[in-house]
This record gives structure tokens, C-alpha cells and sequence, in this order.
């Protein structure tokens, strides 16, 4: 479990929510590391259940039901991608991890859906989004 911190300013651009976005991936590797220090192949989908509560510190949010509500819909929807992936197509964890943070960010209502779009789009022009070992 994350320890609570003050709550950040909410961004205020898509390069701001980006920014945000991408710290919190590596605040999230760094910490599934710690959790599995030997990191193995399938431990690395647990990623995203960083996503939902990383969202709720920055934003203040400390309800245990709405977080988990949140994290119980952005896993349905990685299901739902997955299924759609082909047979030996790679996850793509970091990905996954940034799509889960930011539909969490528009399930709590600070983003639209095509605000999402669009700092997921700076995401991918403008840091290198990779898989940690």
C-alpha cells in the first residue's frame, strides 16, 4: 500500500498530465520491484494496481470504496484489451500502467475521455515508455 502524502496540484495541460503520468510509472516500478524483488514475467501485470491509488493520493481521494471501484474498473478494462491482443502479441505493461492511470483520473472526474487521448498521445511522442526488467 502506498503511504499517504499531500495531495499534488491537479495539472493543468496535457504536458503537465503527462509529466505526472510518466513520474507515476516509474514511482510504480519502483515499487513492484520492491514488492517482488525478482520480478518475474507474470508478476509484472500487478503494475496496475498501482495505477487507481497512485491517482487517489495525488488527487486526495482516501475513500477505500471509490478507489476500489476504480481499480475494479480499469482491470476490466486491461481484460477486456487483452482479450483483444493477438495470441503471441507482448503486453505492454508500461502502457497498460499509463492507460489504468489516466482512465482512473477520468473515472475520480478530473479528465475526459478525450483529454485521456490526448496526453496519452504526448505520452507516446514525447517520453520513452518501456517494460523494466
Amino acid at each position: 500500500m502506498l503511504k499517504k502524502q499531500e495531495m499534488k496540484k491537479t495539472p493543468k495541460n496535457t504536458e503537465q498530465w503527462a509529466e505526472e503520468s510518466y513520474i507515476s510509472l516509474e514511482v510504480s516500478w519502483k515499487l513492484l520491484k520492491e514488492h517482488y524483488p525478482s520480478l518475474k514475467e507474470d508478476e509484472k501485470i500487478e503494475i496496475i494496481g498501482y495505477a487507481p491509488e497512485l491517482a487517489a493520493m495525488y488527487r486526495g481521494i482516501d475513500d477505500k470504496e471509490e478507489i476500489d471501484e476504480v481499480l475494479k474498473a480499469v482491470c476490466q478494462t486491461l481484460a477486456q484489451d487483452l482479450k483483444l491482443k493477438e495470441e503471441n502479441e507482448p503486453i505492454h505493461y508500461s502502457i497498460n500502467f499509463l492507460l489504468s492511470y489516466l482512465e482512473s483520473n477520468m473515472l475520480f472526474g478530473f479528465i475526459s475521455e478525450r483529454e485521456t487521448e490526448q496526453i496519452m498521445e504526448c505520452l507516446c511522442e514525447n517520453y520513452d515508455i518501456k517494460d523494466k526488467a
